[in-house]
């Protein structure tokens, strides 16, 4: 059923999108081999982007890569783990990746869910 709903979501997709706007386009998507990132970059892989996900497991970020990747014969998916989104130098390196493997970085889709609690005291406020 799960693949049904999302075949239907992707033939949606197509139907309402320019393909060859997507072409040779790379998506950095972080928390990217999560259920909800996952299908979005899906979608944008199947509509003509290359895409890079990223996230903190590291088997899990390469299975999903590997699973994205058969949504478009030619398709080019990177999965890069051991990723700490709230590390500036952890995300630089991954960005340098993307674009040395994949030759760009089009689009970035920041998605992944912070798990960290603490008292609302203790957490920074940026004035921007």
């Amino acid at each position: 059923m799960a693949y049904s709903v999302r075949s239907q979501s992707v033939q949606h997709l197509k139907s309402r999108s320019n393909v060859s706007d997507l072409a040779n386009k790379v998506v950095f998507c972080t928390g990217g081999a999560g259920t909800i990132c996952s299908a979005q970059v899906r979608a944008l892989v199947y509509l003509g982007a290359d895409a890079c996900i990223v996230g903190r497991n590291v088997q899990k970020t390469e299975d999903m890569a590997k699973d994205i990747a058969t949504a478009r014969k030619g398709a080019k998916v990177i999965g890069i783990g051991s990723i700490d989104v709230r590390e500036v130098e952890s995300l630089q390196k991954a960005v340098e990746r993307c674009v040395k493997e994949l030759g760009s970085l089009d689009f970035v889709m920041y998605a992944m869910v912070q798990t960290r609690l603490r008292p609302l005291e203790d957490t920074y406020m940026s004035e921007n």
